[in-house]
């Protein structure tokens, strides 16, 4: 996450505490490179739950897990 995704990143600071749905959905009609972001991580989560089984990306839960729980919890508050 620290190198890839960048204007997920950018445009999309980390925040537990509050919901930013209406910017997220400003940003989604908007930000044609976050959109970019967005379709490469549900491809590739979609690939791996498929060749794995779920319910982790991996089968079980893993560090891979872990490493991409900043990432959800952005997609989760900006409505992504």
């Amino acid at each position: 996450m620290h190198a890839g995704f960048g204007r997920l990143r950018s445009v999309c600071p980390m925040n537990i505490e509050a919901f930013f749905l209406d910017v997220g959905q400003r940003l989604w009609a908007e930000d044609e490179a976050l959109c970019a972001d967005v379709a490469r991580l549900d491809a590739a989560w979609r690939d791996e739950l498929a060749a794995h089984g779920g319910p982790f990306l991996f089968g079980a839960f893993g560090a891979v897990d872990a490493y991409f729980a900043p990432v959800a919890v952005r997609l989760s508050r900006f409505g992504l």
